[in-house]
């Protein structure tokens, strides 16, 4: 399934390799064993230590297997659950390693689910505001079409904003 800015992603990575087998034979319902072992824990402070160390590992990772997208494009749906700081990180490294526009159209940068009570303007100010936080990192030539993609995401959630003020009046 077809998501904007990204896709819909099975756990998947790298062919025959035992990491993959062994996610895809033990899947859980939604998640992978990859996605919960890097959850946080409900409200539970984060660990700064634990943070630092999954962001070490993710980034060797990228940067060990930055010419295998399936394996990038797994670790994103690891990394789409992040706060947006970390997910930022990921993306700029990622576009360091990699400026082609196609893969960057396939990477998962939102968690695959949201959930709101009441309004749902602010959660997609704060989409927006993510979109908005990207776009420094898109300031070469290269990255042009990146950044009109960005643009029009930013532009699409703006007006799903206006319609869900609209909605929220009519409610009132």
């Amino acid at each position: 399934m077809k998501c904007w800015l990204g896709t819909t992603i099975k756990a998947r990575c790298a062919g025959n390799s035992p990491f993959y087998k062994i996610e895809k034979e033990k899947e859980l319902l939604w998640y992978s064993y990859s996605q919960v072992f890097f959850q946080k824990d409900g409200d539970q402070p984060v660990d700064e230590q634990v943070e630092e160390r999954q962001n070490l590992l993710i980034a060797k990772l990228i940067e060990r297997h930055k010419n295998d997208f399936e394996m990038v494009s797994f670790l994103f749906g690891i990394i789409s659950n992040f706060s947006y700081d970390r997910r930022k990180q990921f993306v700029g490294l990622f576009l360091k390693h990699n400026q082609r526009f196609y893969d960057f159209t396939k990477l998962q940068l939102e968690p695959s689910s949201w959930s709101y009570s009441g309004s749902e303007v602010p959660m997609l100010l704060e989409r927006a505001e993510f979109y908005e936080s990207l776009l420094p990192l898109f300031s070469t030539v290269d990255l042009l079409k990146h950044r009109q993609y960005v643009e029009q995401g930013i532009q699409h959630i703006k007006e799903n904003i206006e319609r869900a003020k609209k909605h929220d009046f009519m409610q009132d």
